[in-house]
């Protein structure tokens, strides 16, 4: 039979989804996408900025996610978080302590896990950059460095995740070399906007992810 798959997290998560589904049909899975915007599955408290207050919505949403897995009982897990820049005070021991917490109660439903460490940030507009560069995509890449935003936070979530024992994927590589991540790679925009990743680079590096993931 088919095994159930799910993409769980924010929209840094759903940006997988297009891969994902590239990859189903084969693989066999049955693939369930519970994905909400600017809510990680990582148990840590939230202000959104666009509401301005505590994101309540957001916890009512992990809580109907932990039913659904229970209910479902998934063979592989798939999770991603967006880490934007630093926040102030506590928030990333905060965010850390999340991370540990919610991958310990993930390993103990019996599926295998896999998180992948967040995308590059491009912190601009890239269809809007070429637009503007229409003969020098060089333009509007962006260094590997400052594309890791908040180094610290990216590398205590790869750490908690190495240490809880879950598959751990870096796309770095899928998208940048030493120095820099282009907005174009052969003939795909990696980029839809100034942070997530376009459909079509999901397809593309579909292979790429489906040979990183756990094999059911």
């Amino acid at each position: 039979g088919s095994a159930t798959v799910m993409l769980i997290g924010d929209s840094h998560a759903h940006q997988w989804l297009p891969a994902m589904q590239a990859i189903a049909p084969a693989a066999g899975w049955r693939l369930v996408n519970l994905t909400k915007g600017a809510c990680p599955l990582y148990d840590v408290q939230l202000d959104n900025n666009q509401l301005g207050r505590d994101y309540t919505e957001c916890y009512q949403w992990r809580e109907k996610v932990w039913e659904r897995i229970r209910s479902e009982r998934p063979a592989l897990i798939v999770t991603s978080a967006a880490i934007f820049s630093e926040r102030e005070g506590d928030f990333a021991d905060r965010w850390t302590a999340g991370v540990t917490s919610t991958l310990a109660q993930l390993k103990s439903t019996g599926a295998a896990i896999a998180v992948i460490a967040d995308t590059p940030f491009p912190r601009k507009d890239i269809p809007k950059c070429l637009a503007a560069n229409l003969t020098n995509a060089a333009a509007c890449a962006f260094s590997t460095r400052t594309g890791q935003s908040d180094p610290q936070r990216r590398t205590a979530t790869t750490a908690a995740a190495v240490q809880s024992g879950v598959s751990v994927i870096d796309p770095t590589g899928w998208f940048c070399d030493r120095m820099q991540c282009p907005a174009v790679i052969g003939d795909a925009l990696v980029y839809r906007d100034n942070s997530h990743i376009s459909t079509y680079y999901s397809q593309q590096v579909a292979p790429l992810l489906q040979s990183a993931l756990p094999t059911l």
